[in-house]
């Protein structure tokens, strides 16, 4: 082939390559001509149109003397309960749940206490807030798979493309490149680990990343039930997936943390003031504390725990490695705010062997709940491992798992992002009126 032949040929193709490009540009500028104001996570760079009530709000906020014989709904959230996403805020679960209600001939009052980017511990925060002015009959707190990061730590899985020097300006400035974009990077493999698998990698059962979450969960529960007599846990899922979700073990766990069991302090959420930690197969979480015979004082100390008012128990899990006569420790109930011992229980003598449960009744004083931390003292007459402190508990909440009902069709606000349309708010409202209209029916 002569020179002149290949010049012409490589000059056919960087003219077909312009002119695609410059199609697919064009088309792109006509299909998303809104420049984002109406699809959500679209290019263009302008802010999806939010019709509110009145600045951020997109709810109603029923607060103050409530009216005789109607129950009132606090809700918890984040931009799936706010509506991200939703043109209408009347079109959001929460007020579709409201006209619902209403037309059943039960017309409730409502406070929606939801905005992107919330967690769990600023839900915490508002329940602590709200819950004395609001004074719910209901409390609803929408989860959704995030809230589990109160550690957060996730892989950033950038593609080569990504960290350019360009790759900002080409999205603010390109149609075709930001849809490209966003399409090679739902689509293609995954450099690092997946979201779902950092997930379940790294939030499991006796990790300091779950135990967290827990301590948090607990503390939103324990005080939803001091302010309401019915509480609604409702499992938002990551949708669509095939055959079984790939974070049901979560749900799963959800669903147990709802109602009654032990919740666990494992030995990776301690402060350890003495001792080694040792691995243990027969340990409930694997590991362990030991203590010397010979080492008397504080052992280990837990993070604050909020407790209700009134009688509670906490339960030492240990095994002793030499006998004594004595007590073998001692577990200390202290007030987080004040520091100071609210109680000290020693733990009776025991005789060497395995792992025992050691039960330890205590009362929280006062007329309101408060923080407490936990602290285990050796009395240095013999030796003996730790495994576990555990709480039992029981919150008393209805789950509400949307995992089936939402995998049946396209719930996202736009191919560009995954909040819920407002099809999908239909089908929430739908599934929450149920619950409350049946509590005692089966999740």
């Amino acid at each position: 082939m002569s020179t002149r032949a290949l010049v012409l040929r490589l000059l056919v193709l960087l003219i077909s390559i312009a002119l695609f490009l410059a199609s697919g540009e064009a088309m792109l500028r006509v299909i998303y001509r809104d420049a984002g104001e109406t699809t959500l996570g679209g290019p263009g760079g302008h802010a999806f149109e939010h019709l509110t009530v009145r600045d951020d709000l997109r709810g109603r906020f029923d607060t103050g003397p409530k009216r005789a014989g109607v129950r009132r709904i606090m809700i918890l959230g984040d931009s799936i309960s706010w509506g991200q996403g939703v043109r209408n805020w009347q079109d959001v679960w929460p007020e579709q749940l409201a006209t619902a209600l209403e037309r059943a001939g039960t017309p409730s009052e409502m406070a929606v206490l939801a905005m992107p980017g919330r967690g769990i511990g600023t839900h915490v925060g508002e329940m602590e807030r709200w819950a004395p002015i609001v004074q719910p009959d209901v409390v609803i707190y929408q989860w959704y798979v995030n809230d589990v990061e109160v550690l957060e730590h996730r892989p950033r899985n950038e593609r080569w493309w990504q960290r350019l020097a360009l790759h900002g300006r080409l999205r603010r400035s390109s149609y075709l490149y930001y849809f490209l974009d966003n399409r090679f990077s739902t689509f293609l493999p995954q450099p690092d680990r997946s979201y779902v698998q950092y997930i379940l990698e790294d939030f499991i059962p006796g990790t300091l990343e779950w135990s967290e979450f827990e301590r948090y969960f607990h503390a939103l529960a324990t005080r939803a039930k001091e302010a309401a007599p019915t509480r609604v846990l409702l499992l938002y899922p990551q949708v669509p997936f095939r055959d079984r979700s790939p974070l049901q073990p979560i749900h799963e766990r959800m669903h147990a943390l709802a109602g009654a069991h032990r919740l666990s302090i494992p030995p990776a959420a301690w402060v350890r003031w003495a001792g080694a930690p040792v691995e243990r197969a027969d340990a409930r979480w694997h590991q362990a504390i030991q203590i010397a015979a010979a080492a008397p004082g504080p052992v280990i100390e837990t993070r604050e725990y909020y407790l209700s008012p009134g009688p509670a128990e906490a339960i030492v899990t240990l095994a002793v490695t030499t006998a004594t006569p004595a007590s073998v420790a001692s577990l200390e109930i202290i007030d987080h705010a004040t520091n100071q011992v609210i109680t000290t229980a020693a733990f009776p003598p025991a005789g060497e062997g395995g792992w025992r449960d050691v039960p330890v009744r205590f009362a929280v004083p006062g007329p309101a709940g408060r923080d407490i931390r936990f602290r285990v003292a050796s009395a240095g007459g013999a030796g003996f491992e730790l495994a576990s402190l555990d709480l039992p508990v029981d919150y008393g909440m209805r789950v509400v798992d949307l995992t089936a009902d939402l995998n049946t069709f396209n719930t996202h606000a736009s191919i560009f992002d995954a909040h819920p349309n407002a099809r999908a708010h239909g089908v929430i409202a739908r599934k929450v009126l149920e619950a409350l209209q049946n509590p005692h029916s089966p999740d």
